[in-house]
């Protein structure tokens, strides 16, 4: 549950690309969320939606790991994603 960990918002910086995320800005549990994520036969990500998008918390997580979303260590990794929209009036 993303409401459960220490995960800083990314500041956009792009030093995760060019230099490797151990030298990102944020310090919180990144780097335990994503060793979770390597030891893990597949993940499910599921948020509500809110304003026809996916939750803040949501999407705090996709931009701080999406320097990991591109690597072959994840190709093989099954993913499920859910979301949940209520219905309108």
């Amino acid at each position: 549950m993303l409401n459960a960990v220490d995960l800083s918002q990314c500041r956009c910086c792009f030093v995760c690309f060019t230099e490797g995320e151990s030298h990102c800005p944020c310090k919180d549990n990144a780097p335990v969320i994503e060793q979770k994520i390597h030891s893990a036969d597949g993940v499910i990500f599921a948020t509500p939606v809110y304003g026809m998008n996916v939750s803040a918390l949501m999407k705090d997580f996709i931009d701080r790991f999406s320097y990991i979303f591109h690597r072959p260590s994840f190709f093989d990794k099954k993913d499920l994603l859910l979301y949940h929209r209520r219905a309108g009036p």
